[in-house]
């Protein structure tokens, strides 16, 4: 369960990302040359439940909680660790990996009406003091609005940098109005996107076409689609090139085995009781 916490703008408020280590965390990374992922707040929260799984999967650890005066205060308990552990979660967690060079931005508090090209400002300059090299955005688009060329095919739809910074095989680039159409004007998503563009950061969405419901199915799709675009360690050990390499399971060569957060239990609510339909 979370709780969000009202917040009052006022108006000397700084406009400024801040980062406070982990006081159970006595890592304090460098993250130069590292690949940055970042959750898109879209429908089904698919990017989010990535994350989660991502940091599960993996056993990152958490080494700073982000404070933004635009970021709605959100406080809970933690999503990845067992329940009365006694870890609580806050509105932006910063989770590393620094063997595979990899750097996790989990946001779950949404960010001030009418703020988020300020917030989009403040997130991609606190990216380039960090010299991030490239940034993954996990985005998710409302299968309604689907145009008639994209219901048929392959839902794997990207945006942004393809070229030599990430390693795409699957999935059709959505450029002109079927980016329009996906990634919007005015949202939260495209004006971080845009400013990264501007900033020369090198960018990639993924982004894939799904309802809103349960989407526990496409979160795992979204997450093995990123293991797909950064390549294994395996494959470039001796590089600077990011990394996703989970353990794979003993039965299905090459098949990751995912580690569900212990927060996905009740995702759903209660299960029914089956007396009831007998």
């Amino acid at each position: 369960q979370f709780f969000f916490l009202r917040s009052r703008e006022h108006p000397l408020m700084t406009t400024q990302l801040r980062a406070y280590p982990d006081a159970e965390s006595s890592l304090r990374p460098d993250f130069t040359g590292h690949t940055l992922i970042i959750p898109c707040l879209t429908i089904g929260n698919v990017g989010q439940l990535a994350v989660d799984l991502l940091v599960s999967t993996l056993s990152l650890p958490r080494v700073s909680h982000l404070d933004h005066p635009y970021i709605i205060p959100v406080v809970g308990n933690d999503a990845v660790t067992p329940y009365g552990s006694g870890v609580i979660c806050t509105s932006l967690e910063l989770f590393y990996d620094s063997a595979r060079r990899v750097v996790i931005l989990q946001q779950r508090g949404p960010v001030v009406r009418g703020r988020g090209r300020e917030y989009a400002n403040d997130l991609v300059r606190w990216i380039k003091d960090q010299k991030i090299a490239r940034v993954v955005m996990l985005h998710s688009a409302d299968a309604t609005f689907r145009m008639d060329q994209q219901i048929i095919g392959n839902q794997r739809k990207y945006f942004g940098d393809d070229n030599n910074h990430f390693h795409i095989e699957a999935g059709s680039r959505l450029e002109g109005d079927n980016l329009d159409s996906a990634v919007p004007e005015g949202t939260l998503s495209r004006a971080i996107y845009d400013n990264l563009l501007q900033q020369s950061v090198p960018a990639l969405g993924l982004t894939l076409f799904c309802n809103e419901g349960d989407n526990i199915v496409d979160a795992i799709a979204m997450a093995a689609w990123l293991q797909e675009v950064l390549p294994s360690s395996g494959q470039h050990a001796a590089s600077t090139q990011p990394s996703l390499s989970p353990s794979t399971s003993s039965s299905a060569p090459g098949t990751i085995k995912w580690i569900f957060p212990s927060s996905w239990q009740l995702i759903q609510g209660d299960a029914f009781h089956t007396s009831l339909y007998q």
